[in-house]
């Protein structure tokens, strides 16, 4: 089954896609803030749970410029093109489902989520000649031979 979703890896994201769209809830660390006020439509919660920012360590804070973003970014798209496409995908309608919310709309019922009636899925050109799992990554024809 493993070998089948990277032979076909448009199909994979499609089915991605229509699971996500199947969950009640999803959050993104990068917004926990919007992401509680999600939560709070989609269980019918009176008000957004108060989370706490603690850290249990010290951390250096390590600046990267632009360039090194842009080089990183580039990476991942050869590296992991499924994981950064559905990142992408699910950041968009998290942020299109918390601006409905705010402004009073219906796109967040709760128990209930729309899947898009037309999604630009990549193509496996799109998408490029490597694969990756939990375990490795891997690039190349030999990939998909086989």
């Amino acid at each position: 089954r493993l070998v089948s979703l990277f032979k076909n890896r448009t199909e994979s994201l499609r089915r991605a896609v229509a699971n996500y769209h199947k969950l009640a809830f999803v959050g993104l660390l990068e917004d926990l803030q919007g992401s509680m006020k999600l939560l709070q439509r989609a269980l019918g919660w009176p008000h957004a749970p108060d989370v706490q920012h603690l850290n249990a360590g010290e951390r250096q804070q390590v600046t990267l410029g632009a360039q090194e973003l842009q080089q990183i970014e580039a990476a991942l798209g050869v590296l992991a093109p499924m994981d950064l496409w559905l990142h992408a995908y699910i950041s968009a309608d998290f942020r299109a489902r918390l601006a409905a919310l705010e402004a009073g709309a219906q796109y967040c019922q709760k128990g209930k989520t729309a899947v898009p009636l037309e999604v630009k899925l990549p193509s496996e050109s799109e998408l490029g000649g490597c694969i990756a799992s939990r375990e490795a990554i891997a690039c190349g024809s030999e990939v998909f031979e086989g």
